[in-house]
């Protein structure tokens, strides 16, 4: 297998730059913040904050690389290795890498600020057996953008998630795998 799947977190990031045709914003006065896609030139740039995409990931923010900041909830390029910041999340896919359809689907609230995604991924070492670290660039398609899917929940983490919400219960492993597997044939 040469592609497989790496689970990331969809951010929308506000920026300090002009809303430009094609760019997602909000109107600053909407408390609920809704995203439209600039279709007009002569939008207000006062009246209309720019956001952009991004999906993050917990891998190490290389030197040279992008990386958000959670709690400032802003993009930094890193400068130094050593001067990493332990908060930093690895940029997976940059607001540039989102196709057409992805970014209706963030104006059509089909995919919300937080949501887990799982982006394709290549193996840049063909000759190496297969493992899990050698998928490290993002699978394109033909135009330059990233292939983006929902996240599913794996049975291990619908075990898991059980188990947390039935801390008091006295249950065995098996008993809470079980109700686990049931439990995520059910969100389908």
């Amino acid at each position: 297998m040469n592609t497989t799947r790496k689970v990331g977190t969809f951010i929308l990031v506000e920026v300090n730059k002009n809303v430009l045709i094609g760019d997602l914003c909000y109107h600053k006065s909407d408390k609920e913040r809704q995203i439209y896609l600039n279709n007009n030139t002569a939008i207000a740039q006062v009246s209309y904050q720019k956001v952009e995409p991004i999906i993050i990931c917990d891998d190490k923010v290389k030197d040279g690389e992008q990386g958000y900041f959670p709690y400032s909830k802003t993009i930094h390029i890193c400068n130094d290795e050593k001067g990493i910041h332990p908060n930093m999340k690895k940029i997976l896919v940059s607001s540039t890498q989102f196709s057409p359809e992805f970014l209706q689907a963030i104006v059509d609230v089909k995919v919300k600020d937080g949501d887990k995604v799982e982006v394709e991924m290549e193996r840049t070492n063909l000759e190496e057996p297969d493992s899990y670290a050698l998928y490290g660039k993002i699978k394109l398609r033909k135009d330059d953008t990233a292939i983006i899917h929902p996240y599913t929940e794996t049975v291990e983490e619908a075990a898991k998630k059980w188990l947390l919400d039935h801390t008091n219960v006295e249950v065995s492993r098996l008993d809470a795998f079980k109700a686990g597997a049931e439990w995520q044939k059910n969100q389908k």
